[in-house]
Formats: structure tokens, C-alpha cells, sequence
């Protein structure tokens, strides 16, 4: 592995297998390479950068072994993460000449698909080169010398597209005569230096006696963020911000004069990325460490600065937000902010002692700060794999989809190393669209409406919202439906003797003309305390329900509520002492004309009910057999006959008349 001046080694990447049953945010994609991850092997350090292309496919970049000298070498996967096949031999593309011992930090994708890789090129008189590549991977020799660009500024790690396709290239300029400040070059896309941008192509920012770059993005209205180490004294380093405005100049409105320097966090601070939420706030990510007597124990750094550089005291803690793992190294090498402005965070954590405990994990914090929890494990997902012996995140990409993916390098106990992408599942729950790792999503987070809180289908029978009949069941259907079949409730009161049920349905042209009868007598026994107090506070309510399949339907619901006025006179009154009748004129509120319950002895309780007219809701005729009607009291107390084809007189289209079984 290698090393970088004043800075922990560059670690490789590692991914887990899925730990969780339910998808969620953070969990690997197991549609994706072998369970979430895809990997190639090269005989080198690793790749250190990516691009995603606008297909999908994502592009790495690192360098292999080849004697006497490292050669380039870029992996292309596939969308579905296998090795692309038009890409180079097998998804590798090597560089065996042409461009000598490179040490590459970044890359971008062109507009025509061609690839700029920018990092140290031994041999080039500044050391930092910008190297172009075709879309297959090959060289572009008509770019610079041979396909190498010598850049005039040097420690060079970052490359950026502007909106125009204008290429920006961020190191220091400790090569040139006026000592190691933040540099910024620009140059079109054949390789020229725009001698418009900064002065004669170079934008610079003086920070302290030696500021080196490490981070660099463009923000939506094309001003350009540059982040990096300050020299803050002996062993001391300081996070350093830069912002420039799209024509190279300081932007006089960040910070002072167009620089921050963020006060001292641990001893030696330095920043790896930069990024920009929607309100305009600025996030900086890197570590921050002692730095005597040794350089253990960094932690994870971010550091929020509002839109003109203050220190945003609404992120984290008075604008800063540290992390210390287990108490070793922790790096952050990349960081990626959502459009819900949320903040993915790349890199490794040190779980013990040594190189070999160094494992690659990504973070998500909420928009303030806070770490969210609804990512990976509490915020965090460590990602390992068999033969693990360290590794690290380099990249993060964002899919169209919301899905996010790593990159970077695997090192493995027998001693190979891999350039790896995983994918991670990023569904946002309750926002209407159903995205991987979802079941459904209907653009809420509660739950009771078969679409849980987790964007999953709720289990068959669980309960949701009601559809406000009392003859059917409100349940989910295990698909993300509330659904309401018909239900049958258990322990109704039969007649005592057959056939002595009666039910008679009209469905005429004329929906005034529709008409339903029904009858049960020779009832079992029923005290009258049973049928409780319709005056007051019974309802009752004759369902019918279709029991040819499976899945009960509802025939028809016709209610008789409990008190009410009905033609200036109170709907419901007593019968004989024994019992309840119910009469409504009007039929509302569903075509109910008159109800009729009775208590008795074995063979001397009865129930009948007549409807008619308009507010009365019928099924389609011929009627579905077998069937079953249900006059049901809210006291608990029903009522039941049961019909089939062996006591049909009359089902056509227009009428069905039958007994009771």
C-alpha cells in the first residue's frame, strides 16, 4: 500500500454481505456483482477513483504492477456489476506505455464519453498530469503528449467538470515560484489551458505557508469549492476552504476574501471532500487526530459552514460533527449529499491494532448532522467480506433510482487485491415511489394501510383503515391492498327445523321497484335481554354474503340504526313484550322498510326484515350460491340462514326466491 504526504495509508475497499432481512437504506443490493458487490482483480494498490456514466455503468480507476513501472488500469462493471466485455480485455483496460508510474486521485467522464483521469505522473516536470482516455478504455494519444497533459501546479488530487464541459483540476502550487497555495487550472476538453480563468488559466488561494488541495466540487450556480490541509504550525494542520467564482476569481462574499480557515479541531485536521446541500450550506469531510505523539486515533470530520463560510451553528455541534469508531484510525475519503440533503460519508474505521483491522464503512446524517439511524445499522454499515485483511471507500455515486454506489479496493489475506464497486439500496420511504429495496410505498410513513412504515407490505389479516360497512372485515392482503371481504361471524342463531327461512330478491329496471324480503322463524332460544335495546343503542344489520369461494363477497348491507325519527315517530318500538319492530318510511339510510326480532323459547324466536326502493344496494342476479344472510345486533346477538341450489324456487336475472337450507 501506499502513502501521501502527512496522511494515513490509502486502505482498500471491503463490502458486506446482507445482514438484514427487510430492504433497507444502507443494505447491499443483492441484485447486484455477487450479493451487492463486483470486483476485478489487479496486481496493484487498488483503484482510487470512479465515474458513474450516464448508462449506468461505472468506471474505476487505479494502477497495476507491470515491471518495471505501475501502469494505469481502469475496470468498467455493467449495471448489473459484471465485468463489461466491450470494455477493454474482459471490463480491463491497462496502460502499458505511455504513461509512467501514475498515482491517479481523480476522474471525470466528457460529454462525449471520453474519460479524464488527473494524479501524479512521474516523469511530467510538475508531477501532476491530466491523462485522457477513449470510451473503451484505450489511450487517447491526441490529447497532450501521447494522451498526457503536464499541469502547472503540483500534489494534485481532484478533477471537476463545470457546466460547460470546462475541465478543473485542484493541487498546490508549491512547483511555481510563489509558494504552496491552493491552485485551480481550467482547460477545455482538447487539453488548452483557459489563460480566462483565474490569471492566465490559474486560479490560486493563499491560506497559510502551505495549503495543500485534496477536495474540489462545483456548485449549482458554478462557483468552485476547494478544500484542503493548512499549514497550521509544526505537526498542525487545519481545514482549509476556498471559493472561487466561475472565472477563477476569490468570492469576495465566502469568508474572508474567499477563504475559511475552520478553527483547530484536534491538532492535525485535514479535509478530503467538500459538498453542498440545497439551503446553501457548505459540508467539509475529512479526519481530525493528535497529531503527538503519533498520528492515532483520527475520528471522522465534518464541518458545516453556512452559504458565505460562517460556521453554521445548526449543523452537528456548533458546526461540527466528529466520530471516533472504536478508538483507531478513522478516514473519510468521500462524501455525497442526497436531495433531501441528507449526507453519505465514505471511508474506513480502524476495529483494532494494525492494518489488518482497518474495515470500510459509509455513514448517513441527517441534514443537520445528526447521524441518521434509518441507514445501515444505527447510521452505519461496516461492510466485510470473507478473507478480509483491510480495505476502504474511495467514491460514492448516485444513481437516478437512489441507489448509491461505492468504490474503491479490496486487499485479502492471500494477498490479491481487487477494485470493487458495491451497491447500496437508498429507498427514501414515503415519498411515493417504490424504489429497490421497497415493497411498495403509497407517500407516507404510517402504518395500518397494508404499506408499513418501512415501505413493506404489511401481513395477510392485519388490520387496516375501515370502509365503514359492518358486514365486511378490513384486512390487508399481504400485497399492499386493504381489502374487505365479507365476513361470517361465528355462533349465530339458527331455525331449529329445515327450510324454514325464506329470502326473495327483486331486481327491477326501476330501482324505486327493488325489493328484498328475507325471513328466518322455529328460531333457538333467545332471552330478550339478548336482543338488546334497539330504542337506545342496538343497531342491527342484515348482511348477505356470497360463500361460493374462498374469499367471502359482500351481497348486500342494509341497516337499521338504533333510535332515530322516522316520519315524526321514533323508528323503533316494542313488539309484544318479546321483542322489536322497526319501520321507516323514507327506507334511508339503505332501503331498510321494516324490521322484525323476536326472543322466545326453542322453536318460538324469529327475525324478518323487508326492504325497498332506491337507497337499497342489491347484488347482480342470478345470485351467487351457496349464500348466507346474517342479521346481526351491535349487542353481539345474530341471527342466520343459509341458501343454496337445493332450495332455489326462482334465480334468473330479474329474481331469485328460495328456502333455507
Amino acid at each position: 500500500m501506499r502513502h501521501t504526504w502527512l496522511r494515513f495509508p490509502l486502505l482498500l475497499l471491503t463490502l458486506a454481505a446482507p445482514w438484514r432481512v427487510a430492504a433497507n437504506p444502507g443494505q447491499l443490493d443483492p441484485t447486484y456483482g455477487t450479493g451487492g458487490v463486483a470486483s476485478v482483480e489487479l496486481d496493484g494498490e487498488g483503484c482510487f477513483a470512479s465515474v458513474l456514466q450516464p448508462d449506468g455503468k461505472v468506471v474505476l480507476v487505479g494502477n497495476q504492477n507491470l515491471y518495471p513501472n505501475r501502469q494505469l488500469a481502469l475496470v468498467r462493471f455493467d449495471t448489473d456489476g459484471t465485468p463489461d466485455p466491450t470494455f477493454g480485455v474482459n471490463g480491463v483496460s491497462v496502460i502499458t506505455s505511455g504513461v509512467n508510474d501514475p498515482q491517479p486521485h481523480g476522474m471525470v467522464v466528457l460529454p462525449n464519453g471520453k474519460f479524464i483521469v488527473s494524479g501524479f505522473v512521474n516523469g511530467l516536470p510538475h508531477f501532476l498530469g491530466l491523462v485522457r482516455l477513449n470510451a473503451d478504455g484505450s489511450l487517447d494519444t491526441t490529447f497532450g503528449a501521447g494522451g498526457v497533459l503536464d499541469v502547472p501546479i503540483t500534489g494534485a488530487y481532484k478533477v471537476a467538470l463545470q457546466g460547460d464541459g470546462m475541465i478543473l483540476v485542484a493541487g498546490n502550487t508549491a512547483g511555481l515560484s510563489s509558494g504552496a497555495d491552493f491552485g485551480v487550472a481550467r482547460y477545455d476538453a482538447d487539453g488548452v489551458l483557459d489563460t480566462t480563468f483565474g490569471t492566465a488559466g490559474l486560479a490560486r488561494a493563499d491560506l497559510t505557508s502551505f495549503d495543500q488541495a485534496y477536495g474540489l466540487s462545483v456548485q449549482p450556480d458554478g462557483r468552485i469549492l476547494v478544500v484542503g490541509g493548512t499549514n497550521g504550525g509544526p505537526l498542525v494542520s487545519r481545514f482549509g476552504v476556498a471559493r472561487f467564482l466561475p472565472d477563477g476569481t476569490l468570492d469576495p462574499t465566502f469568508g474572508i476574501g474567499g477563504t475559511v480557515l475552520v478553527p483547530t479541531i484536534s491538532e492535525y485536521d485535514v479535509p478530503e471532500a467538500v459538498a453542498t446541500q440545497s439551503t446553501g450550506r457548505v459540508v467539509v469531510a475529512g479526519f481530525s487526530a493528535v497529531s503527538h505523539p503519533t498520528f492515532l486515533d483520527a475520528d471522522w470530520a465534518l464541518v458545516g459552514l453556512a452559504a458565505n463560510g460562517s460556521a453554521d451553528g445548526a449543523f452537528g455541534a456548533g458546526g461540527t460533527v466528529l466520530k471516533d469508531f472504536a478508538g483507531y484510525d478513522d478516514i473519510v475519503y468521500a462524501l455525497h449529499v442526497q436531495p433531501d440533503d441528507r449526507v453519505l460519508v465514505a471511508g474506513y474505521a480502524g476495529f483494532g491494532a494494525g492494518y489488518q483491522n482497518l474495515r470500510p464503512l459509509v455513514s448517513r446524517y441527517l441534514a443537520n448532522g445528526a447521524l441518521d439511524l434509518g441507514w445501515g445499522l444505527l447510521g452505519t454499515t461496516i461492510v466485510t467480506v470473507p478473507d478480509i485483511y483491510n480495505g476502504d471507500m474511495h467514491a460514492l455515486h448516485a444513481l437516478p433510482d437512489g441507489r448509491i454506489l461505492g468504490t474503491g479496493s479490496i486487499n485479502v489475506t492471500s494477498g490479491g487485491t481487487l477494485c470493487a464497486a458495491v451497491r447500496f439500496l437508498n429507498n427514501t420511504c414515503g415519498n411515493g415511489v417504490t424504489e429497490p429495496g421497497e415493497d411498495c410505498d403509497d407517500g407516507n410513513t404510517a402504518n395500518g394501510d397494508c404499506c408499513s412504515s418501512t415501505c413493506h407490505f404489511d401481513p395477510v389479516g392485519q388490520a387496516c383503515a375501515s370502509d365503514g360497512l359492518t358486514c365486511t372485515v378490513d384486512e390487508c392482503d399481504g400485497a399492499g391492498t386493504c381489502r374487505h371481504p365479507a365476513q361470517l361471524l361465528p355462533g349465530c342463531r339458527h331455525s331449529i327445523a329445515p327450510l324454514k327461512g325464506r329470502l326473495t330478491i327483486k331486481n327491477n329496471a326501476n330501482d324505486a321497484r327493488d325489493a328484498l324480503t328475507w325471513a328466518m322463524q322455529k328460531g333457538a332460544a333467545t332471552a330478550i335481554a339478548e336482543l338488546g335495546n334497539p330504542l337506545v343503542f342496538t343497531n342491527y344489520t342484515l348482511c348477505g354474503i356470497d360463500v361460493s369461494s374462498s374469499t367471502f363477497g359482500l351481497l348486500f348491507e342494509i341497516d337499521a340504526p338504533a333510535g332515530g325519527t322516522c316520519a315524526n315517530a321514533s323508528c323503533w318500538g316494542v313488539s309484544g313484550g318479546s321483542g322489536f319492530k322497526y319501520r321507516d318510511k323514507d327506507r334511508t339510510p339503505s332501503g331498510m322498510a321494516s324490521l322484525l326480532v323476536k326472543s322466545g323459547t326453542i322453536g318460538k324466536a324469529k327475525a324478518s326484515a323487508s326492504a325497498k326502493g332506491v337507497h337499497l344496494g342489491l347484488p347482480t342476479l342470478p345470485l351467487p350460491l351457496p349464500a348466507i344472510v346474517q342479521l346481526r345486533a351491535s349487542s353481539g346477538l345474530c341471527f342466520e340462514t343459509g341458501f343454496s341450489s337445493a332450495g332455489v324456487q326462482r334465480n334468473d336475472a330479474s329474481q331469485f326466491k328460495g328456502k333455507a337450507d
